[in-house]
């Protein structure tokens, strides 16, 4: 009886250690698998700090600019509306411009207050080419910009102020560079569009590269009839970039800026003969008023 006892005792006794051993041996996995996990972390980090990134210099040359000088770029007026390079100036702050006697002739230009009339009081170039005229019945310096294709160009300088005597006489109120594309992302591309008053525009620009020379070519033409009887306008306009690559850092390039318009304009009316009934606000006393170009 006393075996028996003894029996049940060391049974009852084995069970339970064996019962009280199993969860201890599963938080010793666990603390082995943290203990694992911890050293493969550690090993990450060492390897995270020695890694040596390389050396980026970068070398640039300061821009020195202030207030007075600005820059537009295609991409600040690529949606904007316009007809003619002149309406790209309008991005500038302190410059403002209009037009009369129709849209052969050239904008009327204040910058800064100052009214520099048709352009004589504003230096004005091409890719570095002044296209100022220095003989005009309007006066010297009178400043035609309806020649250049609002497409073609990239970006716009303006100075505004007579700071630099290096831009001549002209530079009273101020400085502006038309800088054109030289070679585009495409090879060609064909624009139409139209409007009220009969108004219609066709715009194709090519640029291809040929033996190893780029040449940038665009063709425009827009007419009119207007709002205004006479109003119409009817214009014609060519601008080619040839570029050649000389060396590693020099080029030459050719550059032609053409076109051809005929407009006519109804001009000012008095006020007197509109008010009583004498004439249309928007027809003219004298059709003849017109403007022919050709540059």
């Amino acid at each position: 009886m006393f075996r028996i006892c003894k029996f049940i005792i060391m049974l009852f006794l084995l069970t339970g250690i064996s019962s009280y051993a199993l969860p201890m041996k599963d938080t010793d996995t666990e603390k082995m698998e943290s203990r694992s996990e911890e050293s493969d972390t550690t090993s990450k980090n060492q390897d995270l700090d020695n890694i040596t990134l390389p050396t980026i210099t970068v070398v640039g040359k300061r821009t020195i600019s202030a207030a007075s000088d600005n820059t537009v770029r295609s991409r600040d007026f690529m949606n904007y509306p316009r007809r003619t390079a002149s309406d790209l100036m309008r991005f500038v702050p302190g410059l403002y411009i209009t037009q009369h006697t129709g849209g052969a002739k050239a904008h009327q230009i204040f910058l800064r207050g100052f009214d520099a009339e048709h352009g004589q009081d504003i230096a004005a170039f091409l890719d570095g080419i002044p296209i100022n005229e220095s003989s005009h019945v309007h006066g010297q310096g009178y400043l035609d910009l309806h020649f250049l294709i609002p497409e073609s160009i990239q970006k716009i300088w303006i100075m505004k102020g007579p700071y630099d005597p290096r831009y001549g006489n002209y530079a009273n109120a101020g400085v502006i560079d038309f800088i054109p594309y030289k070679k585009r992302s495409f090879n060609y591309s064909a624009d139409l569009g139209g409007g009220s008053k009969k108004t219609a525009e066709m715009i194709f620009q090519s640029s291809q590269d040929i033996y190893e020379m780029n040449n940038y070519l665009v063709l425009e033409g827009d007419r009119t009839d207007g709002y205004t009887n006479p109003g119409e306008l009817r214009a014609g306009r060519c601008f080619i970039n040839h570029t050649i690559p000389l060396t590693n850092s020099s080029e030459m390039r050719f550059l032609y800026a053409g076109y051809s318009v005929r407009s006519k304009a109804a001009d000012i009316l008095p006020k007197q003969y509109i008010d009583s009934d004498l004439i249309s606000r928007f027809n003219a006393l004298d059709n003849s008023n017109k403007v022919n170009v050709d540059r």
